[in-house]
């Protein structure tokens, strides 16, 4: 890329910023990394973690480049990005009064911007007024100082820097509050709705009741009646039900409903066709958000025990809400719940529900999206080698699946060769559904 750099525009703690004109006569932000910066991340890990927060409300990068630096003319890294023609917020907040209509755009974005990047698991780590770029009332949030993935860190610094990150929002929007037309009382009331610690979405959430009072009393009003009807014991399984229940929601508490219920749980089987029917009435980005606190309560949960209910959100949700999870999170959840197997009984002289290996059960719904096919065969063959009551829990719950999975030679003998172990045991369940096997396994399977 054919680049003439002009005048330095910023600077931060770690880089300078210069304004440039790329060969089609655009204009472009060159950020060059000081030397000092080298501690924290390279240009290349720099230039990384900013495309993966690509957002409306996060500065573009469109490339990584070797230019001359204009001082001494050595070539250096540096990463080309969008140039973005407004003024910071803190240029605004000295000299401006805010519409109410700014306020709301400004404030959203900051929210839906600093929301992305935490869910691409960054932090930003210096969020200020100067690092807000406000070109008419849309907020880009600049100069992500990038240390490292917050997979990378431990649980204490992560919540370190996301805690400050949310601090420095809460007083952004206070400021930009107190900085409009709108009465001083809008901006105590957004402070005081928020307590010593909160969340991204009662940030969200204080924010709207402060945009529209009225609005945000209405929308808690409809979100406590569906959580009634949703918890009430007459409940209707079924996707009629579901339907009609889905009628008399209003599609503005559909993300915060789903948001309350992730948090506050309670979610059953029963239910997934209504979280089923309010996940494909989201927006993109709302799917993002929710995906991210499900992801949050599932690394949370599941490692205690207590995965019922968010996994039934996740199950309404289907592939889609699947996917959209970090990556780290669907890996850790497909272990726990394959390693769950090896510890599956069924008796069937009992009829109480549950017992071990009950989240392994959870295979039913989510094996086509694992990863690791080998590792869930070898668990299940495992337990068809073991005693009656854990062959038994694979006839109950796997017979279909070991099918599935067994796609080459060697997978289909190891499978029909534990089938053998199984039916010499006098395996209850697995006789009784050898013929739903295909023939060429049921032939082998008797033949010894």
């Amino acid at each position: 890329m054919d680049l003439v750099i002009g005048s330095k525009v910023g600077e931060g703690g770690f880089s300078d910023v210069y304004e440039a004109t790329d060969k089609l006569g655009r204009k472009v932000a060159v950020k060059i990394m000081r030397a000092s910066a080298a501690m924290l991340s390279s240009a290349l890990e720099h230039a990384q973690a900013l495309v993966r927060a690509q957002h409306p409300n996060v500065v573009s990068v469109i490339a990584l480049e070797k230019v001359p630096h204009p001082e001494t003319g050595e070539l250096v890294d540096a990463i080309v990005m969008e140039h973005l023609s407004g003024e910071p917020l803190a240029v605004k907040l000295r000299h401006h009064q805010f519409t109410s209509v700014e306020v709301a755009g400004i404030g959203r974005g900051l929210v839906a911007g600093l929301r992305h990047i935490h869910f691409q698991g960054l932090a930003h780590g210096d969020l200020h007024a100067e690092n807000v770029i406000v070109i008419n009332d849309v907020a880009k949030i600049i100069d992500i100082l990038y240390r490292d993935s917050l997979a990378l860190l431990s649980n204490a610094s992560k919540e370190t820097l996301i805690r400050r990150d949310l601090l420095n929002l809460r007083l952004l929007l206070y400021d930009i509050l107190l900085t409009s037309e709108l009465d001083p009382s809008y901006a105590a009331d957004f402070s005081e709705m928020l307590g010593a610690t909160y969340s991204i979405d009662e940030i969200d959430h204080s924010l709207e009741q402060v945009l529209d009072p009225a609005r945000g009393q209405d929308q808690e009003v409809f979100i406590e009646r569906a959580l009634e009807r949703i918890r009430d014991e007459d409940y209707v399984e079924g996707d009629d039900y579901a339907e009609a229940l889905g009628n008399e929601t209003p599609d503005e508490i559909t993300k915060p409903l789903l948001l309350r219920l992730i948090a506050s749980g309670g979610v059953l089987r029963k239910h997934r066709p209504y979280i089923r029917l309010l996940w494909v009435r989201l927006t993109e980005s709302a799917k993002r958000d929710v995906a991210s606190e499900l992801s949050k309560k599932l690394d949370k949960e599941v490692p205690r025990g207590r995965w019922s209910s968010p996994i039934n959100i996740l199950e309404g949700c289907g592939r889609e809400g699947w996917d959209a999870l970090p990556e780290r999170t669907r890996l850790r959840l497909e272990a726990a719940i394959v390693n769950d197997i090896l510890v599956g009984q069924h008796d069937i002289y009992n009829t109480k529900p549950g017992g071990p290996g009950t989240l392994g059960t959870y295979t039913n719904l989510f094996w086509r999206y694992f990863k690791n096919r080998d590792k869930l065969l070898d668990n299940i063959v495992a337990k068809l080698t073991t005693n009656w009551n854990g062959q038994n829990y694979v006839g109950k719950y796997f017979t279909y699946i070991l099918v599935q999975i067994s796609d080459t030679p060697e997978r289909k003998r190891r499978s029909i060769e534990a089938l053998q172990y199984a039916v010499r045991n006098d395996s209850k369940i697995i006789v009784e559904k050898l013929g739903e096997f295909p023939k060429d396994w049921q032939a082998k399977i008797k033949s010894k």
